[in-house]
């Protein structure tokens, strides 16, 4: 692999992190700051934070009912690949892993850095190759080493708190209505910056999602010196998810990358690319 390929990416890759967790930063506070006004931003903020905290904690090491928790006997070959990426990657503990019956090829992390688990479903352990298998997982175990897990929780409670401080701005425009009989353009244009708070934060987070994907992916690159392992394994993850998108839009262009603004991973062919670059 291209050493300054993968330099120069990871050095792009926290740029555009840095700033779309400075943009969400920013919303939080301009959504605070318009409705709350200083002093209730340190009071509304405060006790928000204490309820956003355990309830992200809850929801990021819920896992799926169906979840099971799998040994070394039950797959020896996955817990295998599991145990030597997750050395290569320096972690201090394997990764619990789970095994989630279904007919999707899926993988996801829960828990935190200090507690990771990783739940694979059923399909993906029969459909991939062991040099597929690793890239997944390695995509997985990228994302406890970039200490993804943390931040995602961190932008979940800034979206989370611009959304309630939204729905509190509601309440006051229903309780106040005399801001109906105001010819001040600020005035007017509150309900619509409510409307629109909640829109952008959750574009913004999903930006922040779909940045730390890549890196994940060239992290997992880097751990298995095996991108083209990984670029299979997606293509084989996206193929069902192209034949829902050719029947929901039949007409016209039909590319997932054309609505990646709504989704929390790339496009499957943009990371395919960007992973096959790192072999020049």
């Amino acid at each position: 692999m291209n050493r300054d390929n993968i330099l120069r990416e990871k050095f792009i890759l926290m740029g555009k992190t840095m700033f779309w967790l400075a943009l969400l930063i920013l919303l939080t506070y301009m959504a605070a700051r318009t409705v709350l006004g200083g002093v209730g931003v340190l009071l509304v903020l405060s006790s928000f934070a204490i309820y956003a905290l355990l309830r992200v904690e809850s929801i990021t090491n819920m896992l799926p009912f169906e979840a099971i928790r799998i040994s070394r006997w039950d797959y020896p070959h996955t817990w295998d690949i599991t145990g030597d990426i997750a050395q290569e990657a320096g972690l201090n503990k394997m990764p619990e892993l789970y095994m989630m019956p279904s007919q999707m090829l899926n993988a996801m992390t829960l828990g935190t850095e200090e507690n990771p688990r990783i739940v694979l479903t059923s399909a993906l352990i029969a459909n991939l190759n062991p040099r597929e298998l690793a890239g997944v997982i390695a995509h997985e175990i990228a994302h406890i080493k970039n200490r993804d897990l943390r931040l995602f929780r961190f932008a979940f409670m800034l979206q989370e708190f611009t959304s309630f401080v939204a729905q509190l701005g509601w309440l006051i425009v229903l309780f106040t209505p005399f801001w109906l009989f105001s010819y001040n353009p600020l005035v007017m244009f509150f309900p619509l910056f409510l409307l629109s708070l909640p829109i952008i934060s959750n574009l913004v987070s999903l930006a922040l999602q779909r940045t730390r994907e890549f890196g994940a992916d060239l992290v997992a690159a880097e751990l298995t010196h095996d991108p083209e392992g990984l670029a299979s394994a997606l293509y084989k993850i996206s193929i069902p998810t192209r034949r829902l998108m050719s029947v929901l839009f039949p007409f016209g262009r039909t590319e997932e990358d054309k609505f990646s603004i709504f989704m929390s991973h790339p496009s499957t062919r943009e990371r395919i690319k960007k992973l096959m670059e790192l072999k020049q």
